[in-house]
Order: structure tokens, then C-alpha cells, then sequence
């Protein structure tokens, strides 16, 4: 009896230790018996709820973060739209050509907060861990069009074509939904720096390592200090439209690098600019 008490007071020790982060186990200690069971299963039960304890507060600050990111960049949007409500409302005899640019400007706020909630969403979610990527196989080319069918009025608006090189019968395995917002941010940004009337070219690359997608446009191009700022949240290079929130290149890489991948940017000033995504087999 005295000698289990003892084993039984070093457990209580443990147990304080453990409590203390202090995640120690000697093998040597352990004994053929119930109680050194007792002390492995309660080493790796504590371990276990410490460590789902760190997730969960380091998913509670990603999105605490995310949030004020979107408190910050709805903050310059928020604020002319409201001014310019008030304008419309201040002055009910504006003469109709001021009002309805006031009105398309308001428009373009709203829709820009929009997608801006939606992509930072998007995000949050990832950074957080709530979302679950599932994989499957689709072929390679059929996901592509799918993607640029959904592109074609913006690529109208600028008189650009497409052109799509793919290896035949290529199949690509990831999440087939995020996927598709990741590829289809990189053909929106290479609409935005191609010239009128240009070409963006999307062609595909598959062999036993890897399969890859890569997105060209043949616009003025990024200089390679811009090149090693292009993913980072709400970064916007000098040839940027005004009205561009940086936030879609941010989110093609978390999507998919949470799929084992990477993802990659070569540009040539005067020759365009190439975004490699690279899935990993």
C-alpha cells in the first residue's frame, strides 16, 4: 500500500507538471503496471487538449486580425459613400449629370465593399482552419473553360481573347470550388494589365510530379521589388487600378498552398507577367 501511495503522489506530480507545460515523459519510469498506463494515457490525453487549446486561440486571433482588416480597408469606402449620399440628399436640385455621376460613384463603392467582404470572408476562413479542402480529379482543360466562361464580359469589356493550351486528357486533383477562385483571381488580374485588344494566355503543364496551371498576360510587366510584394494582403503595384483592393492574389495563394502547392510570379518589364500554379502529386 505505502508503495503504490508513492506511485500514486508521483502521478499527482505529473499531473501538476503537465498542468505547468511541463509535457515530459520518461520512459525509464515507466513500470509493467495499471498506473504507468494511467500516466501515458493522461500524457497524451493533456498534450492533446493543450495543443487543440493553441489552435483554437490561434484561430481566435486570425480572425480577430481579419476583422480589423476589414474595419480598416471598409473605412475609405464607407466614408465617400456616405459623403456623397449626403451631398445627393444636401441638394435636391443637382442637376442630373452631377447626380447620376454621384450615383455611379456611390455604386462603385457598394460593389467594391462587396466583393471585398466576400474575398476577406473567404480568407478568414481559410486562415482560421474552419475550411475542409477536398480533393477530387477533373480534367484539366474542362476546368479551365469552366473558369474563363465565367470571365468572358470583363474580357469583352477590353476586347481581350483568351487562348488555352493544355495537355490533352491532363486531370489536376484538389478542391475543385477553391480552386477555381484561386484561378480565377489570376485571370482577373491579368485582364486588368493586359492591353486593349491583347491576348491572355492560360496553358497547363502535367507530369509525375507535378500539374500546373500558369496564367500569362503580355502587359507592361512588374518590377522585381513589386514581384516579391504581390502577395502580401492589400499591396497594390504602381500599374494597380485605383479601385483594386490587393486582396485576390493574397487569396489565390492561401488556397493553394492549403493544398500542399505553391504558387509563383515571373515578369519581364515590357513583356508580361507569368502566375505558376503548381500542384504538387
Amino acid at each position: 500500500m505505502k508503495r503504490r501511495q508513492r506511485r500514486i503522489r508521483k502521478l499527482t506530480f505529473y499531473m501538476q507538471a503537465l498542468n505547468r507545460n511541463g509535457y515530459k515523459l520518461n520512459i525509464e519510469e515507466n513500470e509493467d503496471d495499471e498506473l504507468s498506463g494511467l500516466r501515458n494515457e493522461l500524457y497524451k490525453l493533456t498534450v492533446f487538449l493543450k495543443e487543440q487549446a493553441k489552435r483554437a486561440l490561434a484561430q481566435k486571433q486570425a480572425l480577430a486580425d481579419s476583422v480589423t482588416d476589414i474595419s480598416h480597408q471598409l473605412k475609405t469606402p464607407l466614408t465617400s459613400a456616405i459623403v456623397l449620399l449626403d451631398n445627393l440628399s444636401e441638394n435636391p436640385d443637382m442637376d442630373v449629370r452631377t447626380r447620376r455621376h454621384f450615383l455611379s460613384e456611390i455604386t462603385n463603392q457598394i460593389t467594391g465593399m462587396s466583393w471585398l467582404l466576400t474575398a476577406m470572408m473567404k480568407l478568414s476562413r481559410l486562415d482560421a482552419g474552419v475550411v475542409e479542402l477536398q480533393g477530387s480529379r477533373f480534367e484539366l482543360r474542362a476546368f479551365v473553360e469552366e473558369v474563363l466562361g465565367r470571365l468572358e464580359i470583363a474580357a469583352e469589356l477590353k476586347q481581350l481573347s483568351f487562348s488555352v493550351e493544355m495537355p490533352e486528357g491532363a486531370v489536376l486533383y484538389a478542391d475543385r470550388k477553391w480552386t477555381a477562385e484561386a484561378l480565377m483571381n489570376l485571370v482577373k488580374n491579368a485582364i486588368e494589365h493586359s492591353p486593349a485588344g491583347g491576348i491572355v494566355k492560360i496553358s497547363g503543364e502535367d507530369n509525375e510530379v507535378y500539374t500546373q496551371i500558369a496564367v500569362h498576360d503580355y502587359g507592361t510587366g512588374i518590377t522585381r521589388e513589386e514581384q516579391e510584394k504581390l502577395f502580401r494582403r492589400f499591396y497594390n503595384g504602381n500599374s494597380a487600378r485605383e479601385d483594386s483592393m490587393g486582396i485576390g492574389l493574397a487569396l489565390a495563394r492561401e488556397i493553394v498552398e492549403k493544398q500542399g502547392g505553391y504558387i509563383s510570379v515571373d515578369s519581364r518589364m515590357g513583356k508580361g507577367t507569368v502566375f505558376v500554379m503548381r500542384f504538387v502529386k
